[in-house]
């Protein structure tokens, strides 16, 4: 993205300096300003998932924190266990999906 930025100041300067043909310079200049826009995106996309993976790696360490802090096997429903685990519960006529806060699914048939 510097380079493309470089260029563009380039051209900006060149144009200001010498006697150009205001077509071409047009043409390059948006041409230009086209490559910055798609890698700009592309960048922000980028950052966008590191982000998304950042938030789930936090909650996979949150999971197996309270897992680990479990004094005993779990051998019933254990209301805040559920609600620190599970983001959500699905159930279809023949299924059901878990959807762990980690971002894990799981389905089985009923």
């Amino acid at each position: 993205m510097i380079v493309v930025e470089e260029l563009i100041w380039k051209i900006i300067k060149e144009n200001a300096a010498v006697a150009t043909d205001q077509v071409e310079y047009r043409r390059k200049h948006n041409e230009l300003i086209e490559r910055y826009k798609c890698l700009k995106e592309k960048q922000e996309s980028v950052e966008a998932d590191r982000q998304q993976k950042k938030v789930r790696i936090e909650k996979i360490r949150i999971s197996m924190e309270t897992l680990r802090n479990q004094e005993t096997l779990i051998d019933e429903l254990d209301e805040v266990l559920w609600t620190t685990l599970i983001e959500n519960v699905v159930v279809k006529d023949h299924s059901i999906e878990f959807i762990f806060k980690d971002g894990t699914e799981i389905q089985r048939k009923l």
